[in-house]
């Protein structure tokens, strides 16, 4: 299985998806520290997860086995982070909410789609090819 199976497209479309997601929750967010202090963090972080995001998405894209591993932590943390933090959100705050939980179902996905089969398959034959030969 030479070429990129169609999973993996799909995966580094969501991630992209993804990066989208929290670059608009970056700029909105910003604007609005003054109203909640207890989310000022949230911007550096978000812009962290951006370049963070940046640098894996290709690698993911070119087959490289320590990007898929390290998107997947990325979707298992962001996971429990946002589960951890539910409870501090506005609940009349449908917009936020919405845009949160498309971002995580698109990193799910991404994850699943990249740590399973043929995903996964694909990911170990590259890791073959170019491993050195002694």
């Amino acid at each position: 299985m030479h070429e990129k199976p169609k999973q993996i497209r799909y995966a580094v479309a969501l991630l992209w998806c993804t990066f989208a997601q929290v670059a608009i929750t970056a700029l909105l967010t910003h604007p609005l520290l003054e109203m909640e202090e207890k989310f000022q963090f949230q911007p550096p972080l978000l812009v962290v997860v951006m370049i963070i995001l940046m640098f894996l998405i290709p690698n993911v894209s070119a087959g490289r086995n320590w990007a898929r591993i390290i998107v997947i932590c990325l979707a298992i943390f962001g996971i429990l982070f946002d589960i951890a933090t539910a409870a501090d959100v506005p609940r009349n705050d449908l917009f936020w909410t919405t845009l949160d939980l498309i971002g995580d179902i698109a990193l799910v996905i991404a994850a699943y789609l990249i740590g399973t089969k043929p995903g996964s398959t694909w990911f170990k034959e590259r890791r073959t090819r170019q491993a050195p030969v002694f």
